[in-house]
């Protein structure tokens, strides 16, 4: 019994140390999303993106592309949309919205009537 005790005591201690280990991973990848952004999250946020706001910018010449989720862009998909295709790269973290979404498929449509390329494919070229 006694040994049958410590082998689940030592499966608790197991399971616990792989759960701390996936959250510290995680708060990692967070702090790297915040590093590689181009713009600050406070100034992406001030006007929320939507479909008409990106046509807007794409007259200004100044698009954006706002990345989201729990895994940071990399930092040579960011540097190739800002020096290849003149896009800043606007990392928000894990929550998403309509507006975004309307916001990115515009601008994945210019880039795709501009350059033939879509942010997709830039995004594939940046992992090699």
């Amino acid at each position: 019994m006694y040994q049958q005790l410590n082998m689940k005591s030592y499966i608790s201690i197991f399971i616990l140390a792989t759960s701390l280990f996936a959250i510290s991973a995680s708060c990692k990848t967070k702090k790297a999303a915040q590093k590689t952004t181009v713009k600050k999250t406070e100034q992406a946020q001030s006007v929320p993106p939507t479909a008409a706001a990106a046509r807007k910018d794409i007259k200004n010449n100044q698009v954006k592309y706002y990345s989201f989720g729990i895994a940071a862009p990399k930092p040579q998909f960011v540097a190739a949309m800002q020096s290849s295709y003149k896009i800043s790269v606007i990392s928000l973290g894990c929550p998403v919205n309509d507006g975004i979404m309307g916001y990115n498929s515009v601008v994945d449509s210019f880039m795709k009537a501009k350059y033939h390329k879509s942010v997709g494919d830039v995004q594939k070229e940046s992992m090699y």
